[in-house]
């Protein structure tokens, strides 16, 4: 007689899925950048006393990543919903319930004493301790919240993000004199947008040779979006850590949770 499989829609199961799906996504993204789908400008403006690198999209990003995130999102969502029919005593509705995420105690008040029925009113406190309107300076910046935004609208990619290791250097010993501070902007930005900028005095006839530019490239969502243009994967890879550590952790390792 063979043992049984883990049950799939067991929390922490839905949360392996995920972080498969995450591995999954970071294969991904090595495969796309590794086909150099960016092409580096480079500009030296005399009148404005500006040299500058812009960042060109040659290839475009594959709709399997946008599906990969999408999959990392539901599964982190399902493992949320999953672990409260878990703590469950009895389910009041047809529908399955849903782990509440909220921005105000007034929403959460009006909007949970269904789907949180059956929870033993410790279950539910502990799921109000961890809702984001309780996190340091705003909802906003908490990652169930971020986790909500992602799931409930369909994530938003810019074209590339430029880490912050990226490298920047000119030789000064050739026909350039720096006026300001040299600068390489990491984070999100989107097609033929300035990542390099460097105010300086340019007099040679090839002032490329001048700037030396190690780029480090990832992908990154919107900058106008929830995710504020943070890296894809250490974003998800960040909200995968908060919901098992902060939430199925406390949830299930806590004896008077249990309806």
């Amino acid at each position: 007689m063979t043992a049984s499989s883990p049950d799939p829609t067991t929390p922490r199961e839905r949360l392996q899925s995920a972080r498969r799906e995450l591995d999954r996504l970071a294969e991904l993204e090595r495969q796309y950048l590794d086909a150099n789908p960016y092409r580096l400008r480079h500009a030296y403006d005399p009148r404005a006393g500006s040299y500058t690198v812009r960042a060109e999209v040659v290839r475009a990003i594959p709709p399997e990543v946008r599906d990969a995130i999408v999959n990392v999102l539901r599964d982190v969502r399902a493992s949320l919903d999953a672990l409260v029919t878990a703590l469950a005593s009895s389910v009041t509705s047809a529908k399955s319930p849903r782990f509440p995420i909220h921005e105000s105690l007034p929403e959460f008040a009006q909007r949970t004493r269904r789907p949180l029925a059956g929870l033993s009113d410790e279950a539910q406190a502990t799921i109000e301790e961890l809702q984001p309107y309780h996190t340091f300076g705003g909802f906003h910046l908490d990652r169930l919240w971020l986790l909500r935004e992602l799931t409930d609208h369909e994530p938003r990619l810019a074209a590339g993000g430029l880490r912050a290791e990226s490298t920047l250097g000119v030789n000064t010993a050739r026909h350039v004199e720096i006026t300001g501070k040299l600068r390489v902007r990491a984070g999100a930005f989107e097609h033929e947008a300035v990542i390099v900028s460097v105010p300086a005095r340019v007099t040679g006839r090839d002032p490329k040779l001048d700037l030396f530019l190690k780029p480090g490239f990832e992908l990154a969502f919107d900058a106008q979006g929830p995710a504020r243009g943070g890296a894809v994967i250490a974003t998800l890879g960040a909200i995968c850590d908060h919901v098992e550590r902060a939430v199925i952790d406390r949830l299930e390792s806590s004896p008077d949770v249990r309806g």
